[in-house]
C-alpha cells in the first residue's frame, strides 16, 4: 500500500494556530476521527469514541515519525498497533 500525503503540522514547520492551514488540518482530523468512530460503531466496538481517539493517536504518531525518519516504516509499524487496538475493542 502506497502512503498518501495528508495535511499535518510538524513540530519543525507546522502552521501557527491562527494560520489558515491550521483550520484545514483541524477539519481533516475531525472528519478522519468521525469516520473511524462510525466504522468502529458499525463493527460493534464497545467504545467507538475511545477506539477512534486511540487510532488517531496511532495515525498522528506514525505520521510524525515517518516525517522524522523520512521513511514509511513507522506507518507499517502502526498497522500492528492499530490491529491490536481494534481486536481489543471489538468483541468476537
Amino acid at each position: 500500500m502506497k502512503a498518501k500525503a495528508v495535511p499535518m503540522p510538524t513540530t519543525k514547520n507546522g502552521p501557527a494556530k491562527f494560520h489558515p492551514a491550521h483550520q484545514v488540518i483541524r477539519r481533516y482530523k475531525r472528519r478522519l476521527r468521525k469516520w473511524m468512530r462510525d466504522r468502529a460503531r458499525d463493527a460493534g466496538a464497545s467504545d467507538p469514541d475511545l477506539l477512534a481517539r486511540q487510532l488517531m493517536i496511532v495515525v498522528s504518531g506514525a505520521q510524525a515519525e515517518s516525517i522524522m525518519e523520512n521513511s514509511s516504516k513507522p506507518a507499517h509499524d502502526a498497522c500492528g498497533i492499530a490491529n491490536a487496538l481494534i481486536a481489543a475493542a471489538i468483541p468476537e
